[in-house]
């Protein structure tokens, strides 16, 4: 769990498995040494369910 504050910069290492919750409206900026357009972003990208609907308050009871 890594809480981050407006300026803030992570950094993601390639086939790192990680996710993101946004309980405000928020504003990202995202780099990348990749080609970000949409296709290959999904190319490149596996979805996993870590972050749900059914599961948000136990992972912020646990992790935040």
């Amino acid at each position: 769990y890594l809480k981050v504050r407006k300026g803030d910069n992570i950094f993601t290492p390639d086939n790192e498995l990680h996710a993101t919750y946004f309980p405000v409206k928020t504003v990202m900026v995202v780099s990348s040494k990749y080609p970000r357009d949409q296709e290959t972003y999904e190319r490149d990208t596996v979805r996993e369910p870590l972050i749900t609907a059914d599961n948000i308050d136990e992972m912020l009871a646990k992790y935040a």
